[in-house]
């Protein structure tokens, strides 16, 4: 048992470096759509063999919107990720600069409930966003 308050350790190189390269990455695929290269992004697998929508679809084009300040398409492309974009943003930022040892951002106290009632609400959205009745038609993408 440890006594006394448990210090976070500074990370390892690849520690560090993994939120820069997560930050990098979605960057640079939020810059091929933006300019462009919308046609590269692979269709989504899911609703290629099916025909429901995923959780996801709709993404792509949401950034595209959002990078012409366009909230209200960007709303309507993909409602969830419209709204984690900012809390996974913030997440990045703050596994970056703590891994580097510049800053410790705060972040709520959460327990393990709160892990099942994310997926809930992933698996809540993704089944109502394929229901064909308004005004669930309305969580699916333009």
């Amino acid at each position: 048992m440890l006594n006394g308050p448990v210090r976070r350790q500074r990370g390892t190189a690849s520690d560090r470096w993994l939120p820069i390269a997560g930050a990098a990455l979605a960057i640079c695929g939020g810059l091929l759509l933006v300019f462009g290269y919308a046609r590269l992004v692979p269709p989504c697998v899911f609703r290629r063999f099916t025909g429901f929508l995923c959780p996801g679809c709709g993404t792509g084009r949401m950034i595209i919107a959002l990078s012409r300040f366009d909230l209200v398409t960007a709303l309507r492309m993909n409602v969830f990720a419209f709204v984690a974009l900012p809390v996974v943003a913030y997440a990045l930022l703050r596994e970056g600069l703590s891994a580097w040892g510049i800053a410790e951002l705060p972040w709520p106290k959460l327990d393990a409930r709160w892990g099942w009632i994310l997926l809930g609400g992933v698996i809540a959205y993704w089944v109502l966003r394929n229901v064909a009745v308004w005004p669930l038609t309305l969580l699916a993408p333009l």
